[in-house]
């Protein structure tokens, strides 16, 4: 929650994606505009609350733990992280993915009208 709302409670418009944490293992930042985005995290927030999943009784973030993840299973749970290795020119570089979590964002698009575009397709000619 830390990385996702400000003290205030207010969504950030920009993210910082840790190296660690990325496909590529280059850290990336990535802007949450799309309204459907910004609605569809308000309407996952108001879930949180009514199942009470990572609250605090700080009344800071809207009440939740900063750093409970923002992202949980449909149990309420953070999703597991693996690690997988890539292959890069400066070596095997390691990270943490998960893909159920992935798969779970990926159909929260698609449900919320929004098209994907994959990093292969970004710069493919039409």
């Amino acid at each position: 929650m830390d990385d996702v709302l400000y003290p205030s409670g207010a969504i950030r418009d920009e993210l910082y994606l840790r190296a660690e944490t990325t496909k590529g293992c280059r850290s990336r930042n990535i802007h949450l505009t799309h309204p459907k985005c910004i609605a569809a995290i308000h309407a996952w927030l108001d879930v949180r609350r009514r199942r009470e999943w990572g609250i605090s009784n700080a009344g800071t973030r809207r009440s939740f733990l900063p750093h409970s993840k923002l992202m949980l299973t449909h149990k309420g749970r953070a999703f597991e992280m693996a690690v997988k290795r890539r292959e890069l020119d400066s070596g095997t570089k390691e990270y943490r993915a998960c893909d159920a979590l992935q798969q779970t964002v990926s159909r929260l698009y698609r449900q919320a009208g929004i098209k994907l575009r994959s990093r292969a397709t970004v710069g493919a000619a039409h």
